[in-house]
């Protein structure tokens, strides 16, 4: 349980506050709002790098996923403002690239650092990394990146804040603790209230926008259906992704007996074939438009079959390098090109 807390609580401050924090950023400042992000996620880190107990470093994961609400959307935000035409999606595909890299080798930079148990340290050390990190980015954020707000000017959407947050905890907080805790009454009684909650927000925005204010969300971008489509596609896609990533380093752990380094040298063949697609990934964008995503989808799916009968043979950890490689692959052909398209 403090496992998927210490993974899920940093997830679910993350989802909740993600809008909120890309509206701050339009109202106050993209700039701004990334570096304070940017000040929470580096003093988080040091807490859970100091926590005494679990409950400790799940508090502090928590309150890291709010550094990283407000950093996640500003970026996206700031490319937006500072390039246009070919050189956004030129810049648009090398973030889509790093974020694909990062999760695929996340895993054998932590096991690295848990082996390498620097001052000993231990797992510590894959928090006390994000200070140093985070500490030269704030320094190069104000000399390097351009500060920039949103045209329109009014009031902070405070009544549309309190409906989506209250939503989205009502989504993902059961999602996360119900099944742990047997699905309890309280766990479907909150599933079943985001559905009214999300009909008052939507409701409430359309009523924002018709008056000729700003709201949270403007319904008017969800009239395109490429959008929407976009959107299903990438939640799908990444809930998959985020849950295969944590089962897959728990099995080669608990499962196989493998150590943090050796499991994440595991990840390094998935890296790899991750690599070899996503630096093509654009060009073939630009060629073969959306089907480029359809294929990569298909070499995952393909992928996940192999490494289902790999586990399923029990035999040496080897057997999965192959469906590793080509699952990276078609990850590598997905992530560029969807966040690009959307």
């Amino acid at each position: 349980g403090a496992i998927e807390w210490i993974v899920a609580g940093y997830a679910i401050s993350t989802a909740v506050l993600l809008v909120t924090g890309g509206r701050l950023g339009d109202q106050f400042g993209r700039r701004r709002v990334f570096a304070i992000g940017m000040t929470v996620f580096v003093l988080t880190s040091a807490a859970c790098a100091l926590a005494p107990d679990p409950a400790v470093l799940v508090t502090a994961r928590i309150l890291q996923g709010v550094g990283a609400a407000l950093m996640a959307p500003n970026i996206l935000s700031i490319l937006g403002v500072v390039y246009s035409g070919p050189a956004r999606v030129r810049a648009i595909s090398v973030y889509g690239m790093v974020m694909g890299l990062a999760a695929v080798s996340g895993q054998l930079i932590g096991g690295f650092l848990i082996r390498a148990d620097l001052a000993g340290m231990g797992w510590r050390a894959i928090f006390w990394i994000n200070v140093p990190l985070g500490v030269a980015a704030l320094l190069a954020c104000r000399r390097l990146v351009p500060e920039s707000r949103a045209d329109q000017g009014s009031r902070f959407d405070l009544a549309g804040v309190a409906l989506i947050t209250a939503c989205l905890v009502a989504i993902v907080l059961p999602l996360v603790d119900g099944r742990q805790e047997g699905w309890p009454a309280w766990s479907w009684i909150a599933l079943g209230s985001s559905v009214p909650l999300a009909i008052a927000f939507g409701a409430h925005q359309r009523r924002k926008a018709a008056r000729g204010g700003v709201p949270l969300l403007n319904p008017r971008m969800f009239a395109s259906w490429p959008l929407r489509a976009g959107l299903i596609t990438q939640t799908v896609f990444w809930c998959q992704q985020a849950a295969s990533y944590l089962v897959l380093g728990l099995y080669l752990q608990q499962g196989r007996g493998l150590s943090p380094l050796a499991a994440g040298a595991v990840f390094a063949f998935l890296a790899a074939g991750y690599l070899i697609t996503s630096f093509q990934a654009p060009a073939l964008t630009m060629r073969f438009g959306r089907n480029v995503i359809a294929a990569g989808a298909v070499l995952a799916a393909a992928a996940n079959g192999a490494l289902y009968l790999a586990t399923a043979h029990g035999g040496a950890v080897a057997w999965l390098f192959p469906g590793l490689v080509l699952l990276g692959a078609g990850q590598g052909l997905c992530i560029t090109p969807l966040t690009t398209t959307v």
